[in-house]
């Protein structure tokens, strides 16, 4: 889905990741893997709907919209329980 929209080539060895393609689209590349660690290591669930958005951002010239996003609670729950905002 990655390769697809940006126009790339990722090769995974071990916990590295190599992107081919132009500097434009290499440059895309690292912000989109670079947006969905930080919100994967915020404790998210990265699926479908996020990889989606973190390309239409950095597509668009957006940057760390998705980590952005992450950070951002509507409301604490009686019980402690974050809300935060759907995608």
């Amino acid at each position: 889905m990655i390769e697809q929209s940006l126009g790339i080539r990722v090769v995974a060895r071990g916990e590295e990741l190599t992107l081919i393609g132009t500097p434009e689209q290499v440059e895309q590349g690292e912000e989109v893997f670079s947006q969905l660690f930080e919100y994967y290591k915020s404790g998210n669930h990265i699926g479908r709907h996020e990889i989606n958005y973190v390309l239409r951002s950095v597509k668009s010239g957006v940057k760390q919209a998705l980590t952005n996003l992450a950070k951002d609670v509507v409301l604490v729950t009686a019980r402690g329980k974050q809300v935060k905002p759907k995608l």
